[in-house]
C-alpha cells in the first residue's frame, strides 16, 4: 500500500494505529489443535485510515479479519489475494478494527514469528509467540533476617521448585545490603533447590528490598527482603587510660580489655588520632569498616598518627598490641598499652577500634606525661655595655646539669647578623648528673646600634629551649683627617694636581675605611649652577688613592687627592670617610680648587702657503703654536674642511702639552692625491675649550714633468723604401715617477716607433727610437705626441724627403746576360717589377741604344715585353 498521508493530527514517528496486544501468545498448546487471538488496531488520528495485515511466512498463524473469522460487512478488498496478502479496511477516526490469529501447531516446539502491519504511513511489526510449556516457580512471598549485627553478614536459605512445564533457567537479582550466593540456577520440570540470600548490613537500621527471579522466556517472580541492622553487644572494659609519669626512653605498660558478648567473630583494628580530630572522627566513625584481616577499610576518613591503621610502630609514643585481629564469639581480648615519651611533655591521644558489629568505633582516650633532663644557667641575661665597633669581647658562662639523669645540650642560632657576630665554645655536649661546664661567649661588633639578642639552647627531650640573652651598644670609632681642609689652588685644565692628607684612628681596634666625594656643588664662570650629569662628571675628575682599606689601632694612613679639572670652573666639595657600609659620612674635611684654561694661538700668518707640489710626493712645513699664559695648556691640532680623495694631511705631534710661556713648533705634511688647487684649514683646539683657532692652507698639485731632446728630428733626403732610425731622449725632471704615452699624429704612416709606453723614474731618461720609411719621392711631415699622465702634453716634429721610385724588382737589372747561343735561337729572362708606392704608377721600356742603332742600322735583337704597363698600389707584374 503506498504511503499517501496528507493531513494528519500525529507527529511524524507517531504510529497511526496502536495494536492490542503488544505481543500475541500461545501458551502451553497441544498438537493439531487450532487456538484464536484477537488482535485489535486502533486508528489513533483524526482523520479515517486505511490499514492491512499481511499473513505471516509461517502456515503455523493465519490471519482472519474481525473476531472469530467474521469480518465488517463492506471491506476494501472482500477477499483474500493469495497466501500473503490480507485484507485493506478503512477505520474510522478513534475506531478500532479487529483480525483474529489462529495457531494450529503441527509439532511440540517453540514458534516465532511477526505479524507486519501496513498504514497509510508506516508499516509496523507485532511479535508472535507460541511456547509449548512454560515453567513455574514456587518460592515465599518474603524472606525475613534475623536481627543482624552490622558489617556482619547474616543467611537465609530458601526453596525453590519448578511447577511448570518446561525446564527453565533464571536469574536472581538483588539490591544491597542483600546479595545472592548463586545468581544463575538451572532448574527442571518438578525439581527444587536451594537459594541462600545474604544481608550485611551497614548501619543500624531496617531494611526492605524485592529479589526478583527473571526467566530466559522474559517472565519476573519476586519475593520480599526484610532485615534488620543492629549493633553488637562489645564494649572496652575502660574508655579513658592514664599512663603514669615515664621518663624520656623509659617505657610504661597498661592492660585494656575488649569484652565481646554477641554470637558472632569480629574483626577489629586499632587507629590512632591526635586531639585536633576527635571532632572529624565523631563525624567519619560510621564509615569505617573492618576488613575480615582486621585492618579498616577507609583510614584516609581520620586523621591518624599513623596513615595505615595497625602501623603502630610509626607512632613512637603510644602502642597497643595486637593492633589488628579477630575476637571469638562470648570471649574477651587483653590488649597491651604501651607509653614511651620521646620528650619531657604532656602526650594525649584518641585510639580507635573498628570492630565489625558496630557502626561506629569504640574509642580509647590515652594520657601520658614524659619527664627529662633538668638544666640551667647561671646567668641568663648578659649586659655587654658599651663597645666600640670591629671590637672584640670576651665572657664565660656556666651550665649546670641539676636533675637525675644525663643531658645533651646543643645550640641553634638563627642566620640573622646580629646572632653571626656571636660565638660559643662549646657550643654541644653532654653533661652528666650534676656536671657543670663553662660556655665562653665572644662577641664580635660589626655593626653599629644596640642590640638584644636572645639564643636557644635546646636540651634533648625537653619541648622548650633554655634561654641566654645578650644586650648592649656598639659605638662608632674616633677618626681624624689631618689637615681639615684641603685647598688646590689656580690649576690647568686637563693637568693633574695632588695633595695629601693623613687619617689617623685613635681607637684600639682595626678599623676599615672607604673615602668618596660628595656630590660637588660647582658653579661655572657665568655662576650658574651645573646639572647632575655635570656633577657626575666633576667626581670623576678627583682620584683618591687607596679608597678603601683597613686602619690599624692606634694607626695612621696617608691617603693622596688626584684633582685632573675637565673644566675651567671653581670646585667645592667634601672628602668623605665611610665607616665601611656601618657609617656612611663619618668624618668629612672640605675640598676647594680654582680651575682656568689659557689661550693658544698660531705663531703664522693666516695662510701656510705649500706652493706647487706634485702628485704623490710629500711636503712637510713647520708651524708654531704660542702659549702666552703661565699656565700649562694641552693642545690639538685638527685637519678641517678638506675633499674626500684630494690631498692627505697629516699633523705630527698634533696634540700634546705646551708649558706656559712655551713656542713650540708642528710638522704639517701634505701629500696631494689629484691635480688642481688645494685648500684646507687647520684647528688649534685646548682640551676643555669651546672656539678652536683656525690657520688655512693653500697649494696647487701638479702631475709629472718631462723634458724630450731634441724637439724636431728632420731626416733630409732619404731613398724610398728605405729605413732611417732617429732617437728621441725622454728625460723625467721631477720627484715623482712618470708614465709617458708616445703616439704619432699624421696621415701618411712614413714614420714608427720601437715602444709606446714610458715609465720614468724620478731623475731618469729613456731613448725613444723613431725610425723613417718614406713610400713616396715627396717630401713628408709628422707629430711625435709624448703625453704625461696627469701632466702636459711635449709634442716633436718629424720630417723628411723620399727620393728614388717605390718599384722594385725581384732580379738585379743592373746587366742582363744571355750568354753565348745560336743565332736565330730564341732566349728570355723573366723578372717581376712590384710597385710599392701609394700610387698607379705606369713602366714603359725604352732602348738607350736606339739612336746609336738608327745610325748603324743594326737589327734590334733585345725586346721587352709588355714594353708598357701600368702598377697599381702594392701590384707586380712579370
Amino acid at each position: 500500500m503506498e504511503p499517501r498521508v496528507r493531513n494528519s493530527s500525529l507527529a511524524p514517528g507517531e504510529l497511526l494505529f496502536e495494536p492490542d496486544p503488544q505481543v500475541v501468545f500461545f501458551v502451553d498448546f497441544e498438537l493439531f489443535k487450532t487456538y484464536e487471538c484477537v488482535l485489535r488496531l486502533r486508528n489513533r488520528d483524526s482523520f479515517a485510515r486505511r490499514v492491512q495485515v499481511l499473513q505471516p511466512d509461517t502456515r503455523a498463524f493465519v490471519i482472519l479479519p474481525g473476531k472469530g473469522g467474521i469480518g465488517p460487512a463492506s471491506p476494501k478488498m472482500p477477499f483474500w489475494i493469495g497466501f500473503r496478502v490480507g485484507c485493506l479496511f478503512q477505520v474510522a477516526p478513534g475506531m478500532t478494527t479487529c483480525f483474529t490469529v489462529q495457531f494450529t501447531p503441527d509439532a511440540r516446539e517453540d514458534y516465532i514469528s511477526e505479524l507486519v502491519v501496513v498504514t497509510e504511513r508506516e508499516k509496523f511489526i507485532v511479535p508472535l509467540r507460541a511456547i509449548c510449556g512454560i515453567g513455574f516457580l514456587d518460592l515465599p512471598p518474603s524472606v525475613a533476617f534475623n536481627p543482624t549485627p552490622v558489617k556482619v553478614k547474616g543467611e537465609k536459605t530458601i526453596l525453590l521448585r519448578n511447577t511448570g512445564t518446561k525446564a527453565m533457567v533464571f536469574t536472581i537479582h538483588t539490591t544491597p545490603p542483600f546479595s545472592a550466593v548463586s545468581t544463575r540456577c538451572f532448574l527442571d520440570v518438578g525439581d527444587s533447590t536451594q537459594v541462600t540470600f545474604s544481608f550485611e548490613p551497614a548501619r543500624v537500621s531496617t531494611y526492605s528490598s524485592v529479589a526478583l527471579l527473571r526467566t530466559t522466556e522474559g517472565l519476573e517472580f519476586s519475593t520480599d527482603l526484610i532485615g534488620k541492622g543492629v549493633n553488637a553487644d562489645v564494649k572496652l572494659s575502660a574508655a579513658f587510660l592514664k599512663m603514669e609519669n615515664t621518663s624520656v626512653a623509659l617505657i610504661h605498660e597498661k592492660t585494656v580489655h575488649l569484652h565481646n558478648n554477641s554470637d558472632h567473630h569480629l574483626d577489629f583494628c586499632w587507629s590512632l588520632l591526635t586531639d585536633d580530630s576527635r571532632t572529624e572522627f565523631d563525624q567519619t566513625s560510621d564509615a569505617v569498616t573492618p576488613r575480615k584481616n582486621g585492618s579498616c577499610e577507609d583510614g584516609t576518613l581520620l586523621v591518624p598518627t599513623s596513615t595505615q591503621p595497625g602501623d603502630w610502630q610509626e607512632d613512637p609514643v603510644f602502642q597497643i598490641f595486637p593492633s589488628e585481629g579477630r575476637v571469638w564469639a562470648n570471649t574477651s581480648l587483653v590488649f597491651k598499652v604501651v607509653f614511651r615519651p620521646a620528650l619531657a611533655l604532656r602526650y594525649r591521644r584518641i585510639a580507635t577500634c573498628a570492630i565489625a558489629g558496630r557502626e561506629a568505633p569504640l574509642s580509647l582516650d590515652l594520657e601520658g606525661t614524659g619527664t627529662g633532663p633538668k638544666a640551667q644557667f647561671l646567668e641568663t641575661d648578659v649586659d655587654l655595655g658599651p663597645i666600640v665597633v670591629h671590637t672584640e669581647t670576651t665572657m664565660e658562662n656556666e651550665l649546670m646539669n641539676q636533675g637525675d639523669i644525663g643531658a645533651t645540650f646543643s645550640l641553634r642560632k638563627s642566620t640573622s647578623l646580629a646572632q653571626s657576630m656571636f660565638s660559643f665554645t662549646p657550643e654541644g655536649g653532654h653533661l652528666a648528673v650534676g656536671e657543670t661546664v663553662k660556655i665562653k661567649t665572644r662577641f664580635h661588633a660589626r655593626a653599629l646600634g644596640t642590640f638584644e639578642e636572645t639564643f636557644h639552647w635546646w636540651i634533648n627531650d625537653l619541648p622548650q629551649p633554655l634561654q641566654t640573652t645578650f644586650r648592649g651598644e656598639v659605638l662608632p670609632p674616633v677618626l681624624k683627617l689631618d689637615p681639615s681642609s684641603i685647598d688646590f689652588g689656580r690649576l690647568a685644565l686637563g693637568f693633574s694636581e695632588t695633595r695629601r692628607v693623613t687619617l689617623k684612628n685613635a681607637s684600639s681596634a682595626p678599623q676599615p675605611f672607604r673615602l668618596r666625594l660628595e656630590a660637588a656643588q660647582q658653579e661655572s664662570e657665568t655662576g650658574t649652577q651645573e646639572n647632575e650629569v655635570e656633577k657626575t662628571e666633576a667626581k670623576q675628575e678627583f682620584g683618591i688613592h687607596p679608597v678603601e682599606g683597613i686602619l690599624e689601632a692606634r694607626g695612621t694612613q696617608e691617603v693622596a687627592l688626584v684633582l685632573t679639572p675637565a673644566k675651567a670652573q671653581a670646585y667645592n666639595t667634601h672628602l668623605i670617610v665611610d665607616l665601611g657600609s656601618l657609617a656612611p659620612q663619618l668624618l668629612s674635611v672640605p675640598v676647594k680648587a680654582t680651575c682656568e684654561l689659557p689661550t693658544l694661538t698660531f705663531e703664522s700668518d693666516d695662510i701656510l702657503h705649500f706652493g706647487d707640489v706634485f702628485v704623490g710626493h710629500a711636503y712637510s712645513q713647520k708651524i708654531f703654536i704660542r702659549n702666552p699664559s703661565a699656565l700649562p695648556a694641552r693642545y690639538e691640532v685638527s685637519v678641517q674642511e678638506i675633499e674626500a680623495g684630494q690631498v692627505t694631511l697629516h699633523v705630527e705631534e698634533g696634540a700634546g702639552a705646551i708649558e706656559g710661556l712655551e713656542r713650540r713648533s708642528v710638522s704639517v705634511h701634505l701629500c696631494a692625491k689629484t691635480t688642481g688647487s688645494v685648500a684646507a684649514s687647520l684647528s688649534l683646539s685646548v682640551v676643555g675649550g669651546k672656539e678652536p683657532t683656525s690657520l688655512r692652507l693653500r697649494a696647487t698639485s701638479c702631475g709629472p714633468r718631462v723634458r724630450a731632446e731634441p724637439k724636431e728630428l728632420d731626416w733630409g733626403k732619404v731613398p724610398c723604401l728605405e729605413e732611417a732610425p732617429r732617437c728621441v731622449k725622454v728625460t723625467n725632471t721631477c720627484p715623482i715617477p712618470a708614465e709617458v704615452t708616445c703616439a704619432l699624429r699624421g696621415k701618411e704612416g712614413c714614420f714608427r716607433l720601437n715602444r709606446h709606453l714610458l715609465t720614468l723614474a724620478p731623475g731618469a731618461s729613456e731613448i725613444l727610437e723613431v725610425t723613417a720609411a718614406f713610400q713616396e719621392p715627396v717630401q713628408q711631415q709628422e707629430l711625435l705626441v709624448l703625453s704625461v699622465a696627469d701632466g702636459a702634453e711635449i709634442p716633436v716634429t718629424l720630417r723628411g724627403l723620399g727620393t728614388q721610385t717605390p718599384v722594385v724588382f725581384s732580379r738585379d737589372l743592373t746587366l742582363v746576360d744571355f750568354g753565348m747561343f745560336y743565332t736565330g735561337q730564341l732566349k728570355s729572362f723573366k723578372f717581376t717589377a712590384a710597385n710599392r708606392g701609394r700610387r698607379a704608377r705606369k713602366l714603359s721600356w725604352v732602348d738607350a741604344c736606339r739612336a746609336e742603332k738608327q745610325l748603324h742600322l743594326t737589327e734590334n735583337a733585345f725586346t721587352v715585353v709588355p714594353e708598357t704597363v701600368v702598377l697599381e698600389p702594392n701590384a707586380s707584374a712579370t
